[in-house]
């Protein structure tokens, strides 16, 4: 009987307890604004900002005397690739020169961005390509139509839409024979009329190619590597290749009223390199001269301080601009131009798809909180932009707990000092609070939330009276105390 009395006591005692009498250790959530942060940013002109579209087409001389498939050759394409993988958002297309549209053609690109399935099915890696060479087909045949060839794949892979060669890219042929192109009479004697029509027929379907109608380039060029002077048994001299080379550099360089556009402009065969005198391991060094080429002539008159749009990461008000070489640029008045004696620079916000450069071309466009740079703060190869700021003064005038809290057990502390319960309020649970708000310097709407937002999704939220507001470059730490409920 005694036993049935104490249980019973016992049961009475625990049904006469409130729910808090049970609860689960106490919770400490101790909230702290992020610092402010000093960002020291050096980017140099020695790499465009954007890696630029460049589109190759490799055409190897697959006749029965090639030459050019060697472990030499390899490296030398090894080496090509390495350095514009540095600086290019590449796609290289090889193919045999005697063969139809894109039999035994792979494709070796950085990304397969905007590919289809069919372009995909031919990516290969780099460390694949030299069997893929020693794979192409030999031709028995003599005679050879590298031009012709060259164009038709280019009208052929554009024509499937199938993201090979691309709109806005620099587009480079190079073209491998040690034979040569050209019409002959029925008696098999050399026909020099019909060459240059030949020639002219396809140079007109090569810039009709490269037009803004069509792949838009940014330029083309056609970089044959022939012979230039009778130097083996069985070569013959590139002469068509030669002339074809040197159309189409004219076409896309104005030599004659500037010969500083481009290095091939002082040539005497612009694009067409003598494969007499170079050694496979030093086979592409032509291509990767012009690659270079397109590097250094790069120019800058807009720079980026942010890709990050929200949250802003920077403070304007902050901002300190240096070239590399130690010398200083400050902001200029809004009304300031081009041709105005002060250099510097503007803050002309965030520009959606904007142009950073003014030459060769105009382009690299961003999307970027930008500087416009004038007069002697422009950027050319191979300079450097420092950038020195602060990030942003950001308010806040909320507290976030991961679990929902028996609301009676809730203490707010700043630091050790306990903040009465008339300086704050529990919401209760939110999807997503910003924490962020406008702060003092909007004083009518002091918890009007501030963009750019900071976030905290599904949790418990406190709200700050106007006199707690705090910010990042405080040393502000409030920790929240509660009871959580029994889950």
């Amino acid at each position: 009987m005694k036993i049935l009395i104490l249980l019973n006591t016992i049961f009475l005692l625990i049904i006469s307890c409130g729910k808090e009498e049970f609860a689960t250790i106490k919770q400490s959530t101790t909230s702290t604004a992020p610092v402010t942060l000093t960002t020291n940013s050096e980017v140099c002109a020695n790499h465009t900002l954007v890696k630029p579209f460049v589109d190759f087409l490799f055409l190897w001389d697959n006749t029965s005397s090639q030459t050019f498939v060697n472990a030499d050759t390899k490296n030398s394409l090894a080496n090509t690739i390495n350095l514009i993988s540095q600086r290019f958002d590449y796609r290289i297309l090889s193919a045999p020169m005697l063969a139809n549209n894109n039999d035994h053609a792979f494709l070796i690109s950085a990304t397969d961005n905007g590919l289809n399935s069919s372009a995909k099915s031919m990516r290969i890696t780099i460390d694949d390509a030299y069997s893929r060479l020693l794979n192409f087909p030999k031709s028995t045949r003599s005679h050879e139509n590298g031009i012709q060839r060259a164009v038709d794949l280019l009208e052929f892979n554009h024509n499937l839409n199938n993201g090979i060669f691309r709109k806005n890219a620099y587009l480079i042929v190079v073209m491998m024979s040690n034979g040569n192109d050209q019409i002959n009479t029925s008696s098999g004697i050399y026909n020099g009329t019909a060459t240059e029509s030949y020639i002219s027929s396809n140079l007109e379907k090569l810039i009709s190619l490269s037009s803004p109608n069509n792949l838009d380039t940014l330029y083309t060029r056609f970089i044959s590597l022939v012979a230039h002077k009778e130097c083996k048994t069985g070569w013959r001299i590139g002469e068509s290749y030669k002339n074809f080379s040197k159309k189409v550099h004219s076409t896309f360089f104005d030599c004659e009223n500037e010969d500083s556009l481009d290095l091939q402009c002082t040539s005497s065969s612009p694009d067409s390199h003598n494969i007499c005198e170079i050694s496979f391991n030093n086979l592409f060094d032509a291509v990767n001269d012009s690659i270079i080429e397109t590097i250094i002539k790069h120019k800058y008159n807009y720079w980026p301080i942010s890709f990050q749009k929200d949250p802003i990461n920077f403070d304007l008000s902050t901002l300190k601009v240096f070239k590399s070489n130690g010398e200083e640029y400050f902001q200029l008045p809004s009304t300031a131009q081009e041709g105005d004696s002060s250099s510097g620079w503007k803050y002309i916000n965030w520009q959606d798809n904007h142009p950073t450069t003014y030459e060769p071309t105009v382009g690299e466009n961003k999307s970027a909180y930008l500087l416009e740079l004038i007069g002697d703060a422009k950027v050319s190869y191979p300079e450097c932009l420092i950038l020195q700021y602060d990030s942003p003064t950001y308010y806040y005038g909320y507290l976030a707990i991961p679990h929902k809290p028996f609301v009676s057990s809730i203490v707010v502390k700043d630091g050790d000092s306990v903040i009465p319960e008339s300086k704050w309020e529990y919401i209760g649970y939110v999807e997503e609070q910003n924490m962020r708000i406008q702060g003092p310097n909007n004083p009518d709407f002091p918890f009007q939330e501030s963009f750019p937002s900071e976030i905290q999704k599904g949790k418990y939220i406190i709200k700050l009276s106007e006199e707690l507001i705090y910010q990042n470059d405080e040393n502000s730490r409030f920790t929240v105390i509660y009871d959580p409920e029994a889950r």
